[in-house]
């Protein structure tokens, strides 16, 4: 019992808690009088997250000396212990609830996310205060000039008209980087990129989400069917940029087939007046 206590307390000095387990339930099975034994082996489970175990030999090991102070010690973090996790299993059902209606409102939506193009990060939609529709990040880019704007909370059911005309108001001042003035409320025309990039499968969405949300990671960056994310595999014939409509809303255009969200919505704004359409139609330019 004493050559297993020992190397029971070897192994914890080398951090391999799976060993130490062993030996010491071997030194408590041969002498269940030994009590370090049973410290050696509480601290053992504790080291392997077996919690409930871990409080079993705390206490059994107290029947022998109910004032063992190292027993005592452990007991009680270990009670700490593991009512913090029983209060996260909580959190984490409530969470996966949460997020299994989230997909669900996605899937109603048709929403198609995929990974982020701009360095941007993802920025996936919010719900409004009273659950009634998304709030989106969107991105406004000016590829002729490499400029963007954001609108933060743009509610999917207002349209590009109701934002532009906010956008570009007389009361807001011109713009300092449209030097020839061609960028005016009358002249814009919308776009978003068709296919932009390789979809996400719900699955890998859905544990995202999860991850975001400080639940578990299963994927990493690779889809549930081992598939990598790798725009190359989409056709450049594909990728084409697609004209909005300034009276449709952010909902009906990001329901679009050809729709894939890059990390959050995108949107290109660009001038009729400018000789840049033209190349930027044909995908002759670079951000």
């Amino acid at each position: 019992s004493v050559l297993h206590s020992n190397r029971a307390q070897a192994a914890l000095l080398l951090g391999n808690h799976r060993k130490a387990l062993i030996d010491s339930e071997m030194a408590i099975k041969i002498n269940p009088g030994n009590l370090k034994g049973w410290f050696r082996a509480a601290k053992s489970a504790f080291g392997l997250g077996n919690l409930q175990q871990c409080m079993d030999f705390c206490q059994k090991g107290l029947l022998l000396a109910n004032e063992q102070t190292e027993l005592l010690s452990l007991l009680e973090t270990t009670r700490a212990a593991l009512s913090k996790a029983e209060e996260q299993v909580i959190r984490d059902k409530h969470v996966q609830v949460e997020i299994k209606l989230y997909i669900e409102e996605v899937l109603i939506r048709n929403l198609v996310f995929g990974p982020p193009i701009l360095g941007t990060q993802e920025r996936f939609p919010e719900f409004s205060k009273d659950r009634s529709s998304f709030l989106h990040w969107v991105l406004f880019v000016y590829p002729e000039y490499s400029q963007t704007d954001v609108i933060k909370y743009f509610d999917e059911h207002t349209t590009f008209h109701e934002h532009l005309d906010y956008m570009f108001s007389d009361s807001n001042c011109p713009l300092a980087w449209d030097k020839e003035g061609v960028y005016t409320r009358e002249s814009l025309e919308l776009y978003y990129q068709a296919n932009a990039v390789q979809a996400y499968s719900i699955d890998f969405l859905e544990n995202i989400l999860l991850e975001q949300s400080g639940v578990y990671q299963k994927y990493d960056f690779i889809q549930g069917d081992g598939h990598q994310f790798n725009d190359a595999l989409i056709d450049p014939r594909d990728k084409y940029f697609v004209r909005v409509k300034e009276d449709t809303t952010l909902k009906q255009v990001l329901a679009a087939e050809d729709h894939v969200i890059p990390g959050h919505p995108v949107i290109y704004i660009v001038s009729q007046d400018s000789e840049f359409k033209i190349r930027f139609l044909a995908g002759n330019w670079e951000l």
